[in-house]
């Protein structure tokens, strides 16, 4: 009896039901959890590797700005300035390593079509963007390989590409047309020359025969359409509601006289309706506004140009808009001579010599000339004034010789100069207008909007005067710089 009971309870029991399934599905189990270790495992090391594609793409492209030392300075940014590691790899954690870099000077319009040769350039003047390719990475799975072949790959890689985006904001609505376009040489590597950046421009002209195509003048559109009276604002503001893209700017037509009353602000002048502004920091003056003018009695704000240059000199223009044989830009650019002897015997007493951005210049009064060449630019001069405590009539200059009998200083503007950037450095667009004019024609403000090359920093010689002297002149700097200069809004962008 008690062995039949035992034996019945033993076919009633079901306990061991749960040893079953659990012995059908544990190699199920244990190969899924194996797999979803290999996923992440290899999602992480993927990451990793784009991760570090992205920011080798950005270090580089952030240096492509057409210099000719751009491609050098980016692949020496990728190589030494990022330090990317990845921990999943069959060799164990380490530096991702660089298979492979290409520079480009376009990219496809669509991003599913590959890059071939043809958008690859060594140029330095022409890469905008650089390609990175990394070393590809070993990861060998848990999950046997043969059970899920054709799924797992054993070795990753990743590739982005990085472009330098051009903008601007806070600057007066100008552009230029590239006085170096189809030369061969870009206007960055230009720039790079002394010489070059002496050569005085007018970036507006005067009369008709001076437009860069029918109907501009050198102006661009405000943000918004805004009319000539915001545009004119805009001219003398100190950092002015504006910012544009290299990808479009729009050109603004018609000459715009009243633009001088904003501009001239820079140079403590205040006209028109800008007359009460004269204690306003958002329309103050640079530093050092010396311009050959000069005033009688105690009103500095009724200053006007002096006609005995003896007496006070402005910077000089560049010789031949006298003579009228300016070689570049049709007549619209300079060559750099220009009269910084006169200068600076008006403006300095005569001094024998002068370290100059570096560089000491010997001035030989008699014979009205300097060494060595080429001369300094008048934005080094004017620099030298500011940072050496020079600007004429604010110091008391020994020697021998006629003194200026201007105050280079502002005198009619009452208010508190702000920090910040030199009032007399205008940002502006630079646009390749022989290309624009072929493509789309330029007429007034009928374009679409115009890419820009960049944007180039203008030095404000003189203020812009009235009649057949309704001109803007400047010297070109240098393109803005990211982290440089206030205005500049340049980003990198990455494509993978």
């Amino acid at each position: 009896m008690g062995i039949a009971k035992s034996l019945l309870r033993l076919l009633r029991d079901e306990r061991g039901g749960l040893a079953l399934w659990a012995g059908l599905t544990a190699p199920v189990l244990v190969g899924f959890g194996a797999l979803s270790v290999d996923v992440a495992r290899m999602y992480n090391l993927d990451a990793d590797l784009q991760t570090a594609a992205d920011s080798l793409a950005r270090a580089g492209a952030i240096e492509l700005d057409r210099r000719s030392d751009s491609i050098t300075r980016s692949t020496a940014a990728i190589n030494n300035l990022v330090i990317n590691e990845q921990q999943l790899g069959d060799a164990g954690g380490g530096q991702v390593q660089i298979a492979s870099l290409r520079f480009l000077k376009a990219l496809p319009i669509s991003d599913d079509t590959p890059i071939t040769a043809g958008y690859v350039t060594t140029d330095p003047k022409e890469a905008r963007y650089v390609e990175v390719n990394v070393a590809p990475t070993a990861i060998t799975t848990v999950f046997p390989p043969n059970l899920v072949r054709g799924l797992v790959r054993s070795q990753l890689t990743a590739q982005a590409v990085g472009g330098r985006k051009s903008g601007m904001c806070g600057a007066a609505p100008l552009f230029i047309c590239n006085p170096y376009e189809g030369s061969g040489q870009s206007l960055q590597v230009a720039l790079e020359d002394r010489a070059v950046r002496g050569r005085l421009v007018q970036l507006r002209g005067k009369g008709g025969g001076s437009a860069y195509g029918p109907g501009n003048f050198g102006f661009l559109e405000p943000p918004g359409g805004r009319g000539a009276n915001e545009l004119r604002d805009m001219m003398g503001q100190v950092s002015p509601d504006t910012c544009y893209d290299a990808e479009g700017v729009i050109l603004r037509s018609g000459q715009i006289s009243s633009v001088s009353q904003g501009l001239n602000t820079r140079f403590d002048m205040y006209d028109g309706s800008f007359g009460g502004k004269k204690d306003d920091p958002a329309y103050a003056p640079a530093r050092n506004v010396t311009k050959g003018y000069t005033y009688t009695g105690n009103n500095a704000c009724n200053a006007s140009p002096e006609a005995d240059t003896s007496k006070a000199l402005g910077l000089p223009r560049d010789a031949c808009f006298s003579s009228g044989n300016c070689p570049n830009m049709g007549g619209r650019m300079g060559d750099g001579n220009w009269d910084v002897v006169s200068y600076m015997r008006v403006n300095h007493r005569r001094p024998a010599t002068a370290t100059i951005s570096g560089i000491t210049y010997t001035f030989n009064y008699a014979a009205g000339t300097v060494s060595p060449l080429p001369r300094p630019t008048r934005y080094e001069v004017y620099r030298w004034e500011i940072d050496n405590n020079r600007i004429p009539g604010e110091y008391n200059p020994t020697g021998s010789g006629p003194n200026t009998q201007e105050k280079g200083g502002p005198r009619c503007f009452s208010g508190t100069i702000p920090a910040g950037p030199d009032r007399r450095i205008i940002p502006v667009a630079v646009l390749n207008c022989q290309a624009l004019e072929a493509q789309y024609g330029l007429n007034g403000n009928s374009n679409p909007p115009l890419p820009a090359i960049g944007f180039a920093k203008v030095f404000l010689t003189e203020p812009m005067g009235s009649g057949s002297d309704d001109i803007i002149w400047g010297e070109l700097v240098g393109m803005l710089q990211k982290g440089v200069d206030p205005w500049s809004t340049d980003q990198v962008e990455v494509r993978r």
